[in-house]
């Protein structure tokens, strides 16, 4: 992993909310729960970097939008 933290951006406030699209090698079935649950990898930094891809969600126009072209991805809750 680098050691350089990114920048914070200071045009992205704290309120902001964010959406992370989480693909479907990163949600099993939970048997206990009877429902997906999202595994911890799905939070995992990029391939040993310091990055995380994220979605600024007013700059969509709703999580179907976020999500077009990208089957079998889901935004969790």
């Amino acid at each position: 992993m680098t050691g350089a933290q990114p920048a914070d951006d200071s045009d992205i406030v704290n309120e902001t909310v964010l959406w992370r699209r989480i693909g479907p090698e990163w949600y099993v079935w939970d048997e206990n729960a009877n429902e997906y649950r999202i595994t911890s990898q799905a939070f995992q930094n990029y391939r040993g970097t310091s990055t995380m891809s994220v979605l600024i969600a007013d700059e969509c126009a709703d999580t179907a939008d976020a999500l077009t072209g990208l089957r079998g991805m889901a935004l969790p809750p």
